[in-house]
Parts: C-alpha cells; sequence; structure tokens
C-alpha cells in the first residue's frame, strides 16, 4: 500500500498529475465536541482522518485537509474545549471549498465524517456543485 495522498504536502503539478488519474477527492468532515470523559474531543476528526489516509491510501485517491469543526449537539452545560459552527456556516464553507476544488480539476467528492448529529448530516447532505458528483459517508459512530 502506497503512503496517502495529503493536498496540503503536495505541489501543484503533483496534484494536477493524481486528478488527470483519478479526479475524485476524499474530504474527512470532523467535530471538536466532548464524548465523555475518556475521549478526546476531536474522537470525530481522528476517526475520519484515519479512515481518510486508509482509503487514500490504497486508492490512491487525492485527500483534502481535514475539517475540524462541525455542528455540535446543543448540551445544557458548557464543556471546555467544545466548539461548533452553525449548520448554515459549515454548509456554506463546504460549498464554497468544493466550488473551488470542482474548478481545480476535481470531477467527484467523498465525503467523510463520523458525526451523526442531524444538523451535522444535513449540512452535509445537501451540498451542491456544478457538474461532479458527490457521495457522503458517515453513520455517527463513535457518538456518544
Amino acid at each position: 500500500m502506497s503512503a496517502p495522498l495529503h493536498l496540503k504536502t503536495l505541489a501543484p503539478d503533483e496534484v494536477r498529475f493524481i486528478l488527470e488519474r483519478d479526479a475524485r477527492l476524499l474530504v474527512p468532515v470532523g467535530t471538536c465536541e466532548q464524548h465523555g470523559p475518556h475521549l478526546p474531543l476531536g474522537c470525530d476528526s481522528i476517526i475520519v482522518e484515519r479512515l481518510a489516509d486508509d482509503l487514500s491510501a490504497e486508492f490512491e485517491i487525492l485527500r483534502a485537509p481535514t475539517i475540524e469543526y462541525g455542528v455540535n449537539t446543543v448540551t445544557t452545560r458548557p464543556f471546555p474545549g467544545n466548539a461548533s459552527v452553525r449548520r448554515k456556516t459549515l454548509h456554506r464553507w463546504m460549498n464554497d471549498l468544493l466550488g473551488s476544488w470542482e474548478q481545480a480539476g476535481v470531477d467527484s467528492f467523498i465525503i467523510l465524517t463520523a458525526h451523526g448529529h442531524d444538523p451535522h448530516q444535513e449540512a452535509l447532505s445537501t451540498l451542491r456543485t456544478g457538474s461532479a458528483s458527490r457521495s457522503q459517508s458517515g453513520n455517527g459512530a463513535g457518538d456518544a
């Protein structure tokens, strides 16, 4: 198995060559929220980063940097370190990113998330592209 193809570590010519061979892009989307006292705040991000790295290496697909923040579950009390964005914010940010990547030659997006919160899933499942295809993977595994 080869090493993951991390977009942020590659030169433009390397990215162009990879996209000419396979124009798909893996986009891992995590969160920064509590999952109990025993787990790190970024466990959703850690899960999708590992999955994205494994898929990128196995299938030689380009992998985007991880989106570290998502739409968190509303809690009755604040937890130290939690950071959330609104559904609309995540949706707009992702649409902007997908549009930029599509203009640069990506024709298919694979969105990965381990966070099952409905507003988070909704923000990711309603993304729009010009002509690129999009698929989403995530079942909330790891949510507390």
